[in-house]
């Protein structure tokens, strides 16, 4: 559907996505491209408007465990982050995975530095900008690290836990789940605020690109479900973010959903006004529904 007008109190229809319930086998692929239920090591699905098919690619020799997030760039070159702490990449022209940057021996730390020099933690969701080339990736909830051309920055926050606002190297998160880039990565045009779900803190972040600000964008570590503007808002745990341009009032519009009482919240970054847009109870089996993440297409749904 297409965004709502300014002012509009109708309330748009969403529908929910099946999550799966189990992590796909790792057992080893076949040579058949219709096996059943592929490896999530070495089978990806690769969509278009026109076609989807599989490509099977070969796994680096000293590791076989994928550890939860996927991100492609606009030439679709993928990138995996490792359950060994790293970050592998696969570019177009190859059916080959290779370590793009951090230790493959599962050496952990937080060291900046090139390929294999430089240490990750606990590589987390990534979002890929490809009008400056940088994947963002959270490190273990309490840094946003980018790599660009094969090297560790960074860009956001400490080894401690927290809620502190202030320069981007100075600020505290606390088990971060999720960021969204706005403008999105996919548009080419270079990030100028990247939005953060804080889970431990109940909080949606905003970091400044340009000015290298961190703020609270909504909610406090004080759990809750009320709606208002910035800190007066209460969230619960929130798992996920995203974001879009409203073209009818040209408003960056932040989408939330809480790991506690599953709703999805609306924010306008303008206003600071958090809303609730949809309710648990729509679904005919509330308690069950446990969202993990979310994601909003070109209609924004």
């Amino acid at each position: 559907h297409a965004p709502l007008a300014k002012g509009s109190s109708a309330s748009p229809t969403y529908a929910p996505i099946a999550l799966p319930t189990a992590m796909p086998s790792t057992a080893s692929p076949t040579s058949s491209p219709t096996t059943a239920v592929p490896s999530i090591d070495s089978n990806v699905m690769k969509r278009s408007f026109s076609e989807i098919t599989t490509r099977t690619w070969t796994p680096p020799p000293y590791s076989n465990s994928f550890s939860g997030d996927i991100e492609v760039d606009a030439d679709e070159n993928v990138y995996l982050t490792m359950a060994d702490s790293y970050i592998a990449s696969r570019e177009t022209t190859s059916t080959h995975i290779q370590p793009l940057a951090g230790s493959n021996s599962g050496s952990q730390g937080y060291v900046d530095g090139g390929g294999i020099a430089c240490r990750f933690d606990t590589p987390g969701q990534m979002r890929y900008d490809n009008a400056t080339g940088r994947l963002y990736v959270l490190d273990k909830g309490r840094m946003i690290r980018y790599v660009k051309a094969g090297t560790c920055y960074t860009f956001a926050g400490r080894q401690t836990t927290g809620l502190l606002d202030g320069p981007r190297l100075s600020a505290r998160f606390h088990n971060a789940k999720s960021l969204s880039l706005y403008p999105p990565g996919q548009t080419k045009k270079s990030t100028e605020l990247i939005f953060v779900a804080d889970q431990s803190n109940n909080c949606i972040r905003m970091c400044n690109v340009t000015t290298g600000i961190v703020t609270t964008l909504a909610g406090s570590r004080t759990s809750g479900l009320v709606d208002g503007e910035g800190r007066i808002a209460r969230l619960s745990a929130p798992l996920a973010v995203v974001n879009y341009e409203d073209s009818n009032s040209n408003d960056i519009i932040v989408f939330t959903i809480g790991g506690n009482n599953k709703v999805v919240r609306r924010i306008n970054v303008a206003t600071t006004e958090v809303t609730t847009l949809a309710w648990k109870g729509a679904f005919s089996q509330p308690d069950a529904w446990s969202p993990l993440s979310m994601t909003i297409d070109r209609f924004y749904n």
